[in-house]
């Protein structure tokens, strides 16, 4: 029983030995007097993340026309940008039509003979349709970024989309497509800012 006592004050003591930070007061004294305490911290239980969801194939059809500004409809497709943060986010956004390196029009879709309809590629904010990014003729990536009065904290937020993409044909502006099959991918990637 003695030796049951012993481990248990052992263990209380190193208990209390190892202690981290504990504050200390100062003492009366006509010198001086020092107090010590720890500082402490924990970052967030879960790191920073962010994540583009809800994106949808966007099709055009011959009764699908030209249109000419961004807030037209036409070929749009909502989709959400989440950051855990509430933070901005920027989006860079490419085509996979100017693997041949072509600086003049590289936003387009192509056929499989390398026939192609040249389009225009506008990022908006869902609510206001306040333009976020523009895809210049010369750059075949799109930078944009999303506000954090857009950002949603997570995918429950999404609800239709709080990003939208806007596919334009574009010039010269044809009446139809083509009797032929176009095709193009788009990469978004999402980063934290």
């Amino acid at each position: 029983m003695k030796e049951i006592r012993t481990l248990s004050a052992l263990a209380l003591a190193l208990a209390i030995g190892f202690t981290a930070h504990a504050a200390t007061q100062g003492l009366p004294s006509t010198t001086s007097s020092q107090a010590t305490f720890g500082i402490t911290g924990n970052g967030p239980a879960t790191p920073r993340q962010v994540q583009v969801l809800n994106v949808t194939d966007v099709s055009f059809s011959n009764s699908t026309r030209a249109e000419t500004n961004a807030t037209d409809p036409g070929a749009t497709m909502s989709f959400c940008v989440i950051d855990t943060y509430g933070g901005q986010v920027r989006l860079s956004v490419s085509t996979s039509n100017n693997a041949n390196g072509s600086s003049t029009h590289p936003w387009r879709i192509v056929t499989t003979d390398n026939q192609f309809q040249l389009y225009k590629f506008v990022v908006t904010k869902a609510v206001v349709s306040s333009v976020i990014g523009l895809a210049s003729p010369g750059s075949s990536t799109l930078t944009a970024t999303v506000p954090v009065d857009s950002v949603v904290t997570s995918s429950a937020s999404c609800g239709s989309g709080n990003v939208k993409a806007h596919i334009e044909l574009g010039s010269p502006m044809p009446e139809s497509l083509p009797a032929r099959a176009y095709t193009d991918t788009i990469t978004v990637i999402a980063t934290p800012i």
